[in-house]
């Protein structure tokens, strides 16, 4: 597979991540990438599409950062109209060639053949494949952890976005808040949140700056690497034995590495993400201990502050009990979880839009 990457063509896009790990999906055909990284940077689409030259199709891989694919995403000049939504941009690229949508979005329902669902992160964390943003010199660990599980919650916190800022405000002063492993506002990046506050009302706004006294927190023993954020080497992983994950976005459908985290480590997923995550985590074959996690009162809902508040309800009763004990007496369902998030099953159960994209651009 050959892809041609916007930045080949003019050197003032931006360069994108290779996506040589897309490869064994094809066969040697050429394609011209759009990225949600690049995709709202182009100011003339048939430009670069002509000096592209022939195309097999066009590719536009929505699955590294959160994209709403029926959301107005840019404002893009083709010929004498403009495009705003992604919906728009496949019709446009029709005319040049077969055009893909790869998204990480479970829950859309597409009205055309062009999209195939590929959850990016999942599959990498997976089949433990060398990922693009781990510095390689640092050595860190990235799918496997010597197990020490004497601790219960954690819930780590890095990049700041507003609905992290509604659970730090609703959290923060409970009583039980101290039993949590937690952090937010600890790096030098994350002390400024007023990016997060456009969905946000000013109660919110008022709320969280009343609170704002109490950040950051840090982990005891929180190094300067930032491996709790790119892999699982910092000790957390190795002794926590439930994990809070605050995914990267509510707003859009994104399943990232956050999600992969407690599987790959050993522990018992809290999930406060995108609507029906826990859902679509349970029908790929892992275990989501619903009899012990109640996430089924609160995935499906369609406000994202509903979700936050059923899972903060949760905690209040939930951090009276013994978590290490309740880990340990179904430890052999986490160990089996482990097995099964590493397996080719696991993979074939998220790959079959993969394998369909696959066998159409074979036989067109």
């Amino acid at each position: 597979m050959q892809i041609i990457y916007a930045n080949s063509i003019d050197p003032t896009y931006p360069k994108d991540y290779e996506r040589d790990y897309l490869n064994p999906f094809f066969s040697n055909q050429t394609c011209f990438l759009f990225t949600d990284s690049n995709i709202n940077r182009f100011s003339d689409i048939d430009t670069m599409l002509t000096a592209a030259g022939k195309l097999d199709f066009i590719l536009i891989d929505l699955t590294h950062n959160p994209v709403g694919l029926t959301h107005r995403q840019f404002n893009t000049k083709c010929k004498s109209d403009y495009i705003s939504t992604i919906e728009q941009l496949v019709d446009y690229c029709e005319v040049y060639a077969p055009t893909v949508v790869l998204h990480c979005d479970f829950n859309y329902q597409p009205n055309t053949k062009n999209y195939f669902y590929f959850p990016l992160w999942l599959w990498m964390w997976s089949a433990k494949n060398s990922l693009w943003y781990a510095d390689e010199r640092k050595k860190l660990n990235l799918y496997d952890i010597l197990e020490n599980k004497t601790q219960g919650l954690c819930c780590l916190n890095r990049t700041p976005t507003w609905h992290r800022i509604l659970l730090f405000s609703a959290m923060v002063e409970k009583s039980w808040f101290s039993k949590i492993s937690y952090t937010f506002g600890n790096h030098g990046h994350g002390k400024q949140f007023e990016h997060a506050f456009y969905a946000l009302t000013q109660t919110d706004i008022t709320e969280f700056e009343s609170k704002k006294h109490y950040l950051p927190f840090v982990l005891i023993d929180q190094d300067h690497e930032d491996t709790t954020d790119v892999g699982v080497s910092h000790p957390v992983w190795s002794t926590h034995t439930f994990n809070l994950v605050t995914e990267s976005t509510m707003d859009h459908t994104l399943i990232s590495e956050k999600t992969a985290k407690p599987f790959v480590t050993k522990m018992i997923p809290i999930i406060l993400g995108p609507r029906n995550t826990a859902q679509h985590l349970k029908t790929s074959g892992l275990d989501m201990f619903e009899d012990i996690v109640p996430w089924h009162t609160w995935d499906h809902l369609e406000n994202p502050r509903d979700r936050i508040a059923g899972v903060v309800n949760f905690l209040e009763d939930f951090l009276k009990q013994d978590l290490v004990a309740i880990y340990h007496a179904n430890k052999h369902r986490v160990d089996r979880n482990k097995e099964y998030f590493h397996s080719d099953q696991f993979r074939k159960n998220l790959l079959k839009d993969m394998v369909r994209l696959s066998s159409s651009l074979d036989t067109d």
